[in-house]
């Protein structure tokens, strides 16, 4: 059992993108993406090789991020 402590628990999460795909609990995970204009790259790729349960995770809230929604956040980092 991995114990978890108070500052650990509090510790701020890094930012970027996880993407992976397959079926859980086997599912395959990419290296961290920092960009979401990366992983929308990546993400492509997986969908036009028809890579079964592409699932993209913001790193700093640990939820899952629709493709129109990484997409949206990849247009704004294209303009900052």
């Amino acid at each position: 059992m991995t114990m978890i402590t108070a500052s650990q628990a509090k510790a701020p999460r890094k930012p970027g993108y996880v993407v992976s795909f397959g079926r859980e609990p086997a599912a395959t995970a990419t290296p961290p993406r920092d960009s979401a204009g990366e992983a929308l790259k990546l993400v492509e790729v997986f969908l036009a090789s028809d890579l079964p349960n592409v699932v993209i995770r913001d790193r700093a809230t640990n939820e899952t991020v629709s493709l129109e929604e990484l997409r949206k956040r990849a247009e704004q980092e294209g303009r900052q």
